[in-house]
Formats: C-alpha cells, sequence, structure tokens
C-alpha cells in the first residue's frame, strides 16, 4: 500500500513539474488497421516502475481467453521500443516475453511458425 502511494506521489511530482515547465505531455498511440481505433496509448515519459507495471499488465491478459494476441503482440513491440531507453535491464525482459508470444501464436503442436515469424523472432532478439 505505502508502494503504491509513493508511486502516485512521484507520478504527481512528475505532472506539476512538467507543468511549471510548460512542457507538453507526449503519448504514443498505436491504432488497428480495421477500425482505427487506439489500441494502446502510453506516455512516452514514462519512468522504469511504470513501464515495468505495464509490461505486467500486458503479460496478465496471457493465456487468456478472448484474448487479442495481436494486440498484446503490438503493446509488447511498443513496450520494448520504450525500454530500449533503460538499457539492456528493461529491454531484455520485455523481448523475451515478445517472443514468448510469438510462439505461443502457434495453435497446435503439428504447426510451424513461417519463415517470416522466424525473420521476426531474429530480428526482435
Amino acid at each position: 500500500e505505502s508502494t503504491s502511494k509513493k508511486k502516485e506521489d512521484k507520478r504527481a511530482a512528475k505532472q506539476a513539474a512538467q507543468k511549471e515547465s510548460g512542457a507538453t505531455e507526449k503519448t504514443i498511440t498505436l491504432t488497428t488497421t480495421q477500425a482505427q481505433k487506439p489500441a494502446f496509448t502510453f506516455d512516452a515519459n514514462m519512468d522504469a516502475d511504470e513501464l515495468d507495471l505495464k509490461v505486467l499488465e500486458v503479460m496478465g491478459m496471457r493465456g487468456r481467453r478472448q484474448t487479442d494476441v495481436r494486440g498484446m503482440m503490438q503493446k509488447l513491440q511498443a513496450l520494448s521500443a520504450l525500454a530500449r531507453r533503460f538499457g539492456a535491464v528493461r529491454e531484455i525482459p520485455v523481448l523475451m516475453h515478445l517472443l514468448a508470444s510469438l510462439f505461443d501464436n502457434m495453435r497446435t503442436i503439428d504447426d510451424y511458425l513461417s519463415s517470416d515469424m522466424w525473420r521476426m523472432a531474429f530480428w526482435y532478439a
């Protein structure tokens, strides 16, 4: 409980500092191609703790029924791009979750990854 209170205080202080300096809040939005509605929006200025919480939130959806696997992969791709700012300590776990989700996308044991999927996995690694 005290940890969440500290994080809320930290966010509030960060927002107040941004308002004082005149900086506008940057957000990054991914859109789906089907309906062109926002699929995932996050603050481009989030810190490492907020990044960890977002990754845990996305990974909490993994394996559940009615989970949009493509949406989850898009969110992980966006988070991996953001995690690069924090170095390998943050980036590698996000990439490992992304690679695991690529392999989880296979429905049966007899399915195989296409060449494009292998290239994508290689590119992320």
